[in-house]
């Protein structure tokens, strides 16, 4: 589990946009101040930034294999917002995931204005992981990094500081895998 404290992803629109959609709760308020220039080819995602490798124990069915899969699902969200490919985090998540569709959709819709995001990777440390009927409730400690996001070319940089939180997914099997089936603030 310790594997992805100590990845550093370099941005995700999980920690504000997508935890805040997740939830239905309101988006904090942006901080004032200036403004980033708008995103230019230079600071675009580039083909380096990869897909981050699975732990084989996430996909056990156990209590480890739960934390883990947890784990990774942010790891895929992050590099989702780090570079705008979304196909990763969509394909673990349960069709009918509301919270999953509504961060994914944020990404995407950053992306599809020709916006960016910078900074905010979630670094999560499992706290507990139960069995229920509907399968595990893993609940997460999470540290995020300060954040700002452009929404599209040319409109302002929106800033957030980082933080801590608390993030409760349920996953359930599919198969012999997971997905994820909800999630939200604790």
């Amino acid at each position: 589990m310790g594997r992805l404290r100590q990845v550093v992803a370099t941005v995700t629109t999980v920690a504000v946009v997508g935890l805040s959609a997740a939830c239905g709760g309101d988006n904090p308020k942006p901080s004032s101040g200036p403004s980033a220039s708008p995103p230019t080819e230079s600071s675009r995602p580039t083909a380096s930034a990869t897909l981050p490798a699975r732990d084989p124990g996430s996909s056990e069915d156990s209590r480890r294999g739960a934390a883990t899969f947890v784990e990774y699902y942010i790891e895929t969200l992050n590099y989702a917002s780090r570079t705008g490919e979304t196909d990763a985090a969509e394909a673990l998540a349960a069709p009918g995931c509301r919270s999953c569709s509504r961060v994914i959709d944020s990404i995407q819709r950053v992306y599809a204005g020709d916006g960016e995001v910078r900074g905010g990777a979630w670094r999560p440390n499992p706290v507990s992981a139960v069995r229920t009927d509907a399968g595990w409730v893993v609940d997460v400690n999470i540290e995020f990094e300060p954040q700002s996001i452009v929404r599209s070319r040319g409109e302002p940089a929106e800033k957030y500081p980082g933080g801590r939180g608390t993030a409760s997914f349920t996953v359930k099997r599919e198969g012999s895998d997971w997905l994820v089936d909800q999630w939200t603030r604790a």
